[in-house]
């Protein structure tokens, strides 16, 4: 981390006189004010499609799409009732537009008070 707001860290290891470890002031100042940010942005890649070689424009559109489906994962969250995992959500929000298309059977399930639409596996 490179930063000029904060003093460069003294010599040494790190440690107390105890050995556990000390955080440099560096780090709890970001994870203190980056929060959700960095939060947001590990959930939305976590399951992306984003191969290296698309094209910027592909790579964008993909981005955005991660970031409006964690959104909306989000606010299911927030909403209360049963909890899903945001793996579950998504794997739910795929059935739910491949049956909408016309292509698999819609059995439907109930997840927190919204009734989402799901293969039965």
């Amino acid at each position: 981390m490179l930063t000029n707001i904060h003093d460069p860290p003294s010599e040494g290891n790190f440690r107390d006189e105890h050995g556990n470890t000390i955080k440099p002031a560096i780090v709890a100042d970001y994870n203190r004010h980056m929060g959700y940010v960095d939060k947001a942005d590990r959930m939305a890649n976590s399951y992306t499609a984003n191969p290296r070689t698309w094209k910027w424009t592909k790579k964008l559109l993909f981005h955005l799409l991660d970031m409006t489906i964690l959104n909306s994962y989000i606010l299911l969250s927030t909403c209360g009732g049963k909890k899903i995992s945001h793996r579950d959500f998504r794997l739910t929000l795929v059935r739910e537009m491949l049956a909408r298309a016309g292509h698999e059977p819609r059995p439907s399930r109930t997840v927190g008070r919204l009734a989402l639409r799901t293969l039965a596996y």
